[in-house]
């Protein structure tokens, strides 16, 4: 897979913190793991509304008849 390169500004803090935690050379794998869970999170949510939102259209005779015009 091709990769880009993504910077970021960090606090030399954090970033010694995801330093010994993560190690040096696994933060950028970290980083766009937790980014991908939140994404996925994120599309999870939208997709719930979105059911909830026809399901209430459904059950609303008036509602149906505004989205048929």
């Amino acid at each position: 897979m091709e990769k880009q390169t993504l910077s970021i500004k960090i606090s030399t803090d954090f970033y010694s913190r995801l330093k010994n935690e993560i190690g040096r050379g696994n933060i950028s794998e970290f980083i766009e793991k937790v980014v991908s869970r939140e994404l996925d999170q994120g599309q999870k949510e939208l997709e719930k509304k979105l059911i909830v939102d026809y399901q209430s259209v459904a059950k609303n005779k008036k509602l149906q008849q505004e989205a048929e015009i």
